[in-house]
């Protein structure tokens, strides 16, 4: 059984004499820190897979998103309630476009995906799958899958030959449906 008195601060959560502390805050060492699982990843350890029948990743992009998902909300009241307010109803989903970007590499992996729909080819929905990874790339912490996905919009460059930046390519994705795991 502990000896302290309940008005005696605990010897994990005491705030230095010096008051360099935010009174509360884990002296080192008194309190475990939270584990990797609960620490933000850094945004640069994406993995994507544009669904195009290839085995795990087909792409490697610099910039990912952002991914968004709204709800809209109907207010209603019926003429005849007693209550003096609106009931909120759950109305339609909508996702914002992802704009993924790459360097330049060559391959016409996008432009034929690109060109499958924009002759009309409903086969050309697929479902792009983006996974975060942590930051020594052992581990997924975080995967989105963007349901019936189509490219809207692909952009190559700019191209500046008195530039050291990379040549760019950017595509933007509009889907259906938003899945996380």
């Amino acid at each position: 059984m502990d000896a302290r008195t309940d008005a005696e601060p605990s010897p994990a959560v005491q705030a230095p004499a010096s008051g360099n502390r935010r009174e509360g805050f884990p002296r080192r060492g008194a309190l475990s820190w939270p584990s990797c699982a609960s620490v933000p990843t850094a945004a640069s350890t994406s993995l994507v897979d544009i669904g195009d029948g290839a085995d795990g990743v087909s792409a490697g992009f610099q910039e990912v998103g952002p991914i968004e998902a709204e709800i809209a909300v109907t207010e209603y009241r019926n003429g005849n309630s007693k209550e003096n307010n609106v009931v909120k109803i759950t109305g339609l989903s909508k996702f914002t476009n992802v704009i993924l970007k790459r360097g330049v590499i060559g391959a016409l992996n996008l432009y034929q995906w690109l060109d499958q729909v924009r002759n009309g080819d409903q086969a050309a929905l697929r479902t792009v799958t983006i996974q975060l990874q942590n930051e020594d790339h052992t581990a997924v912490v975080q995967t989105w899958k963007l349901l019936r996905a189509r490219i809207v919009k692909f952009t190559s460059g700019p191209f500046n030959a008195q530039s050291s930046d990379v040549a760019l390519e950017e595509i933007v994705l509009a889907y259906e449906r938003l899945e996380l795991e």
